[in-house]
């Protein structure tokens, strides 16, 4: 036995297969929450029965079910239960609808304070007080072969997210000349702040010129200062590309073994068909979803499987530095010059 499959490794080996995974929406015409009996009071242990009669109507044959305690867990996810069986040979299926939607993913606005704090912090592994030190240097200058001391950065203690039009304008004529005009959208893109309080004396972070790319100036850096001026560079591009766009893809599959009390499945998935801003920041691992493979209205197919999963809720987890910084911004707690100090007075504190 080894490690269960990541979600990303599960849908390549069921899209080799022209396989895809659904989730259980509605039991004979009315829809199948098993949080019900939770909100009911019922302990988890009343909702086996319940759970093994739906996977036997959805074609779960010889089920064997089996409830563990895990001395780590609170309330209800101390328990662990399993409902295990065969696919039956007389179920049967068949794609009932297919909608498609196309979808579009906005790019992200230019880095303020805090956000480059939590981008570092989620990206890098940084701590804030790592990220706003690398930035002070590279706001302060660099010695540059030829140039003498450049700065590279704007201020980095902002929480406006305007950008200069000579800015924008350089980074639209980058864009273009790079990636193409498919990537530059009609006009540029434009963003308010998120934070009410947000005083607009600064702009956002932003390298100061396009004429000094990370890879032309690495030799110059050290390695936290390289790290945090790519991604500055970075998100400053993306900011002012054009949208991802995907084709998101929703199929219901009906079946099971008592046409009387049919059971619906759900599978969800959708496909980058243009990947915008994601050419520079690339795509988040969350988005790569399964692809479902080509299948038409009235087409049968075969349950590979059926396992039966529960959930539970989970208490809110630990705040990372990440999240802190975006709570406190949300609060309006601190400044952007404070948030490095806040973390680590907490964090002295321990």
């Amino acid at each position: 036995k080894g490690a269960a499959p990541t979600k990303k490794a599960l849908s390549a080996w069921l899209a080799e297969r022209d396989s895809f995974t659904a989730e259980l929406v509605e039991v004979g015409g009315e829809r199948f929450e098993v949080g019900q009996a939770a909100r009911e009071g019922r302990e988890p242990e009343d909702l086996t029965p319940h759970i093994v009669r739906v996977a036997e109507l959805a074609g779960l044959a010889q089920i064997e079910t089996s409830l563990e305690e895990d001395p780590k867990g609170k309330g209800p996810a101390r328990h662990r239960r399993s409902v295990q069986g065969q696919v039956s040979d007389k179920v049967r299926y068949r794609v009932v609808s297919i909608e498609t939607k196309r979808t579009t993913s906005r790019p992200p606005a230019p880095f303020i304070t805090s956000t480059l704090q939590q981008a570092a912090a989620n990206r890098l592994g940084f701590a804030a007080s790592r990220t706003m030190r690398a930035a002070q240097q590279l706001y302060e200058g660099v010695e540059l072969p030829g140039e003498g001391a450049v700065g590279l950065i704007t201020y980095m203690r902002t929480d406006s997210t305007h950008l200069s039009p000579e800015a924008v304008e350089q980074a639209r004529d980058y864009i273009e000349r790079t990636f193409g005009s498919t990537y530059l959208p009609e006009k540029p893109n434009r963003f308010a702040s998120s934070n009410k309080a947000a005083q607009e004396a600064h702009e956002a972070i932003r390298p100061t010129s396009l004429a000094h790319p990370p890879e032309k100036v690495k030799a110059a850096l050290t390695p936290d200062q390289l790290k945090v001026y790519t991604l500055i560079w970075k998100w400053f591009l993306a900011c002012q590309m054009a949208p991802a766009q995907w084709d998101a893809t929703t199929a219901r599959i009906e079946g099971g073994v008592d046409p009387k009390r049919p059971v619906v499945f759900k599978a969800t998935g959708r496909t980058l068909v243009f990947d915008g801003f994601y050419r520079v920041l690339g795509v988040p691992t969350s988005s790569e979803e399964q692809t479902l493979p080509a299948i038409a209205e009235r087409q049968a197919v075969a349950p590979l499987a059926i396992e039966p999963e529960q959930r539970f809720t989970s208490p809110p987890p630990r705040y990372t530095e990440a999240s802190l910084i975006k709570k406190l911004e949300a609060e309006g707690i601190g400044r952007p010059s404070t948030y490095a100090q806040i973390l680590q007075t907490i964090q002295d504190r321990k």
